[in-house]
């Protein structure tokens, strides 16, 4: 499902294909897609699963279906974002150059490839592990910005957070998106104490 804070809408866009009943996770990656794994390992690994024997990378060959073993699967998903109306993947802004750090209360520089104006979005986003339907670590920082001297550089001064109450310290995703919000691939920046 997809929340629309502008409208609070929640729309429906696909269901696994395995049950993630048991340590479900969903985890964002830096491209934008989304990793699911977790299971419903009783449904799922019976002792008289078809499929076995079965090669795995984490115990080597398993000779029958064991409910403790698990289910060796995960699955990525592709957001609509990430496509044109006909199906083709959409065109990404880019981030050719970013910081390694970043402080609070201060600004730091960006360099986009192309217009630099056609950048809608400048977002800090942290994509923490989690389990059970709980995540207690993800942040999703707007930060404000504007175009640094001619268009023709690709530079954009951006405003860091002010407070560790906006984001708290650690590592963080760096994307910007354009006005359709299609993300770059995002750059991996640190935020310190």
């Amino acid at each position: 499902q997809m929340f629309d804070p502008a409208d609070g809408s929640i729309t429906r866009l696909a269901k696994t294909t395995v049950s993630r009943g048991l340590h479900g996770t969903a985890t964002l990656l830096p491209d934008g897609s989304v990793f699911f794994a977790g299971e419903n390992r009783e449904a799922l690994v019976r002792p008289d699963d078809p499929s076995f024997p079965l090669m795995s990378s984490y115990a080597g060959l398993l000779p029958r279906g064991d409910p403790d073993l698990g289910v060796p699967v995960g699955q990525l998903f592709f957001p609509p974002y990430l496509f044109k109306a006909d199906g083709s993947r959409a065109a990404r802004p880019v981030i050719k150059k970013s910081p390694e750090e970043i402080a609070y209360r201060g600004h730091f520089d960006i360099t986009v490839a192309g217009d630099p104006r056609e950048i809608a979005s400048v977002v800090l986003l942290r994509s923490d592990h989690n389990t059970h339907s709980l995540t207690a670590g993800d942040r999703y920082v707007k930060l404000a910005f504007h175009q640094k001297g001619a268009a023709r550089k690709g530079e954009l001064r951006v405003r860091a957070p002010k407070l560790p109450g906006q984001a708290v310290p650690g590592i963080y995703m760096l994307y910007v998106l354009d006005g359709a919000g299609v993300p770059s691939v995002a750059q991996r920046v640190y935020l310190n104490p």
